[in-house]
């Protein structure tokens, strides 16, 4: 018997960094226009590209789009999630140290919130299990 089977679908490998303020605040940036779930609230990063690890991916993103410098960062979380449109592997990691300001220089609009208020952001799907396990740390 000859079954069809689909092809595999080669996840889209991300990486985000959570990073806290002095308060205890969660930076999130919102998509831009134009992208894909634009306009929804997400934590920094991006791609990982060939031959970079979790942690080169993490420090290009950061200091590219908020230009500042990670010194130590820390495996937090893995979710791979099925869009409609794609799949993404997505790997956090909290951010303790970093050298710079915060900064917007991909004119994305960036905001601090509240651990406990994060549910009440619009964020991607892929997101939600992130938000969850920082509500409970």
């Amino acid at each position: 018997m000859n079954r069809y089977m689909p092809p595999t679908i080669k996840p889209l490998i991300v990486v985000a960094g959570i990073i806290r303020n002095s308060k205890g605040q969660i930076l999130l940036g919102q998509r831009r226009p134009g992208t894909h779930l634009e306009g929804l609230w997400e934590f920094p990063g991006g791609k990982v590209e060939a031959n970079e690890t979790l942690e080169q991916a993490l420090k290009r993103e950061l200091e590219e789009e908020l230009g500042i410098q990670v010194s130590t960062s820390q495996p937090l979380i893995t979710v791979e999630h099925q869009y409609p449109e794609k799949k993404v592997l997505l790997y956090v990691l909290e951010v303790s140290n970093w050298l710079g300001e915060v900064q917007s220089l991909e004119q994305q609009v960036l905001q601090w919130v509240n651990p406990e208020n994060l549910s009440k952001i619009k964020m991607p799907e892929a997101d939600i299990p992130v938000v969850r396990l920082l509500q409970r740390i």
